[in-house]
């Protein structure tokens, strides 16, 4: 219940903040997750993602777009568990843009892993920094909470199908100013191989400041692997 309250009272926050700009995207987003497990505590994590949008409305006007790229992202984290559910990770990221100017993102966070019935529960609570070649650096507080249910039986096993639910809350800040957004996920995952995840589905954004609101609709596809 609690819960729900914070993420009402985020979303009334965001919608009803006086901006003077609106801008939608809508987008393809391609991701590959490679997972290595070093030892029984310690494991390392890479993620590439990439971005495209496909349809802009950021002048007022609708329009379908030259498929731009906004850009990619290389993400690697290192990773220990504290316990069964609970783990902390280091993590670094390097972003390109199409005007190929980089910027370079540190990131901590703590998770739990757990399970309710048959359905697999996660939180995670993760700052971030990231800094750019010109301009000041963005600070960002992320809590995500998300579900994991099995769509064939009590467990996930090779050749079922399962679904995949998460909402995150972000306070940004970034010279003086701040914005929140609110990022809500669902997808459809299929467990092709003992070690391999197929994954499929949409991922919301949406973000108001006292300058701008901007909401982005992506389509998703991702490839887990433990390697």
């Amino acid at each position: 219940m609690i819960r729900v309250i914070v993420i009402l009272v985020f979303s009334v926050l965001i919608v009803n903040l006086q901006a003077q700009n609106k801008a939608y995207l809508s987008g393809f987003a391609p991701e590959i997750t490679l997972n290595k497990k070093i030892s029984k505590k310690v494991s390392l994590t890479s993620k590439i993602e990439s971005i495209h949008y496909y349809y802009s409305n950021e002048n007022g006007n609708g329009y379908l777009t030259p498929w731009s790229h906004k850009g990619i992202d290389f993400q690697f984290f290192g990773n220990y568990k504290l316990s069964p559910f609970y783990r902390i990770s280091m993590g670094y990221q390097l972003s390109y843009n199409p005007a190929g100017k980089p910027s370079n993102r540190l990131i901590e966070q703590l998770s739990y892993s757990g399970k309710l019935g048959s359905m697999k529960l996660g939180h995670r609570v993760r700052a971030d920094q990231t800094f750019y070649s010109s301009g000041p650096a963005k600070f960002r507080f992320r809590y995500r909470f998300s579900l994991q249910i099995p769509l064939q039986g009590s467990s996930v096993d090779v050749g079922e199908f399962f679904m995949i639910a998460s909402d995150e809350l972000i306070l940004t800040a970034k010279s003086g100013s701040s914005s929140l957004e609110n990022r809500t996920v669902a997808q459809i995952g299929f467990r092709a191989m003992e070690k391999m995840d197929v994954q499929a589905g949409f991922d919301f954004r949406a973000e108001g400041s006292k300058t701008m609101e901007e909401s982005q609709s992506l389509m998703k596809i991702a490839l887990i692997l433990d390697l």
